[in-house]
């Protein structure tokens, strides 16, 4: 204990405590600014739930979430696990003869933490929408979220087979009537004292293998996921988010054998590899799809909910739509990689654009118009979304690098605004999207005003591309 103490105390001696302010800075902000007005729509939503609830059966609801949390989990840990820690301190302290449940429990203490303060606090808002009792459901949001860190810790430790077949497995569960789900939303929901005991008692199991997955762990996957968590701070640190993010993007592993040069139209060819280049990564395409299923049923959710809670789910929605259609994106960072190079038989950079977005655009608007079809919801404003997330998805793939005139200050009454313009440069795909699905959730004779919104999108492409 003495010797991991010195080298970590050595490490904090070198880093610049002006850094530790900027940061808690930017935290307090995005507190402010984020999570203030998000729990202020929740509250609002736990005290008049019976408006936007209306036709949902929340144990159903809070049973299948919480049901597929636990293989969300597994899979976040085989990318990002709870125990890591600085590239450099763990570096030292694996290739010492010290027991790693020892090195790993301080990173592991402080994430499972913020697993548990956070699903203790969702359990009290469903416990106040539902009307539930409020003691009982923090004890079983509590114990639920010990369950879900070390399912996420089991991802970490876990060979890539096993994990794989545990994350099946739950994912399984949630068709169970007694699954993990289940118990869950008769705790939460139903004040269910029972269902909080079987709770409180899987935590304790499930906390009594944390030693022994600990121990379990290997080091270079540790630090390898280490050197790139902290790869993606520093970029995101100076506002490259979409470079930081791009460190996690799914390896092709599966149908290396699967041609993706076809003989065909070249206007076939495009999309035809693009399939191809998805059905590589195949976790990654279900996820896509999935978000963008979810994006269907958040819309038909704010095509109902009252007006002053309208935004939450239509932002949701736009979001979702957004991830989701990144997944069959790739085709256009293809796209603007060609831009300012010389093209002696290819098409020009902006063609070759348009044509990478035939296969995103099939499938955004065919995933999202099924699900909301499906949940009750218009299609119209549904099919609206999903082509404004793949023209925003061509916009932001033509951005660039982040210009170095938007890192000077700007002076604000509250302090330095620069953080904010890159922010928003960061963020300019999502705000599209989302405003775009909160304006036709709203009106759906806003749906009119789609077509302009994706020819400035093309546009603003076609400008990057041709200053490349």
């Amino acid at each position: 204990m003495n010797r991991i103490r010195a080298v970590r105390a050595l490490h904090r001696s070198r880093s610049d405590h002006r850094d530790r302010a900027y940061s808690g800075y930017l935290a307090a902000l995005t507190v402010l600014v984020v999570v203030l007005p998000v729990l202020r729509a929740l509250a609002l939503l736990a005290g008049d739930p019976a408006p936007a609830l209306a036709g949902l059966e929340a144990p159903v609801v809070v049973g299948v979430a919480a049901g597929l949390l636990l293989p969300a989990a597994v899979l976040l840990g085989r990318v990002r696990g709870p125990a890591v820690d600085e590239p450099h301190p763990t570096a030292v302290l694996l290739d010492t003869d010290l027991p790693r449940r020892l090195i790993l429990r301080r990173p592991l203490a402080l994430s499972s933490a913020s697993v548990v303060l956070a699903g203790t606090g969702g359990a009290v808002l469903i416990a106040v929408a539902t009307e539930s009792s409020l003691p009982l459901a923090a004890v079983a949001g509590a114990a639920g979220a010990a369950v879900l860190a070390v399912a996420w810790l089991a991802g970490e430790c876990l060979p890539p087979r096993r994990s794989a077949g545990l994350a099946a497995a739950t994912a399984l569960a949630v068709l169970l009537p007694v699954g993990p789900g289940a118990v869950v939303s008769a705790a939460l929901t139903g004040s269910d004292l029972s269902a909080a005991i079987a709770l409180a008692l899987s935590a304790s199991l499930a906390l009594a293998m944390v030693p022994r997955l600990l121990d379990a762990v290997r080091g270079p996957l540790v630090l390898a996921q280490s050197r790139q968590w902290r790869a993606t701070r520093d970029r995101g640190a100076i506002g490259e988010v979409a470079d930081a993010l791009g460190g996690y993007r799914a390896r092709p592993r599966r149908l290396r054998g699967l041609s993706a040069v076809r003989i065909a139209p070249f206007v076939l060819a495009v999309p035809v590899r693009d399939a191809v280049g998805a059905l590589r990564t195949p976790g990654r395409s279900l996820a896509g799809a999935a978000a963008l299923a979810a994006a269907g049923v958040a819309l038909a959710a704010a095509a109902v909910a009252p007006p002053s809670l309208l935004a939450l789910p239509a932002v949701l929605a736009g979001v979702l739509a957004y991830c989701g259609a990144g997944v069959w994106s790739d085709g256009f960072r293809h796209a603007a990689a060609t831009a300012g190079q010389p093209a002696l038989l290819a098409p020009a950079p902006l063609d070759l654009l348009l044509l990478h977005g035939i296969l995103p655009l099939v499938l955004a608007v065919g995933l999202v118009v099924l699900a909301a079809v499906l949940s009750s919801g218009p299609w119209a404003p549904a099919a609206a979304v999903a082509v404004v997330a793949v023209a925003a998805r061509a916009m932001d793939a033509t951005r660039g690098p982040l210009p170095p005139s938007l890192l000077g200050p700007v002076p604000l009454p509250i302090g330095d605004g620069a953080g904010a313009v890159v922010l928003l440069w960061n963020l300019a795909g999502v705000l599209v999207t989302g405003a775009a699905a909160v304006g036709v959730a709203a009106a759906p004779g806003l749906v009119a005003a789609v077509p302009p919104v994706v020819l400035a999108c093309l546009l603003t492409a076609r400008r990057r591309l041709a200053r490349a």
